[in-house]
């Protein structure tokens, strides 16, 4: 009988979850220790990944904007530079928009298609 690697990763991960269980019951200042090590680590990911998302937007405005508005940038109807809290403020409202449409993309969907 020949055993599939998904079957044999299955029962190992079961394995590690049952072991690592176990040491969280007997060691219960484990899990304190493993979240205060967690969440910092978080947090600096996610503020490394905002502060990149700024940047980008930053000179992603710089690079296009003036090139495909040169008047309205003549004329000063449109900035070619964007200030850092103009580009935060961006960031913030797509990623607002994007977790609505991620959110409003699976409610209905099937009924569209009808």
């Amino acid at each position: 009988m020949e055993t599939s690697w998904l079957g044999v990763f299955g029962r190992r991960a079961a394995r590690w979850i049952r072991a690592a269980a176990l040491q969280f019951r007997q060691r219960p200042w484990l899990a304190v220790v493993l979240i205060l090590l967690l969440v910092p680590g978080a947090v600096v990911v996610l503020g490394g990944i905002l502060v990149l998302a700024v940047f980008l937007t930053k000179v992603i405005w710089a690079w296009t904007i003036p090139d495909l508005f040169p008047r309205g940038v003549e004329q000063g109807l449109i900035a070619a530079t964007i200030s850092w809290f103009t580009a935060f403020k961006i960031v913030i409202a797509l990623a607002f928009f994007g977790a609505l449409a991620h959110a409003g993309a699976g409610r209905g969907s099937d009924q569209r298609r009808g």
